[in-house]
């Protein structure tokens, strides 16, 4: 799925990127740190790329820092699934 920034830039989203969503949906904001550790295994090498991610899905408006976590933006959640309305009857 391809996001396009208001600047005419767009960032290619990945699985990965929505688990993330998903993460924060359900569990709340994160730090960057806690993120890198999780999907790019906290090695020195990989959280680089994993922060380098994270400040991409910033720059893209669908990641939010306030002051040191990250929370999702309202463009983030539209491009998660909606919650099932059908519950146990």
């Amino acid at each position: 799925m391809k996001f396009t920034l208001v600047k005419d830039r767009s960032v290619q989203l990945t699985d990965r990127d929505l688990v993330i969503f998903q993460l924060i949906q359900s569990e709340g904001a994160k730090t960057a740190v806690e993120l890198t550790d999780r999907f790019w295994g906290g090695k020195s090498v990989k959280a680089k790329a994993g922060f380098q991610r994270i400040r991409a899905l910033m720059e893209a408006g669908l990641l939010e820092r306030h002051p040191h976590l990250l929370y999702l933006s309202d463009q983030a959640k539209e491009l998660l699934p909606k919650p099932s309305s059908v519950g146990p009857q």
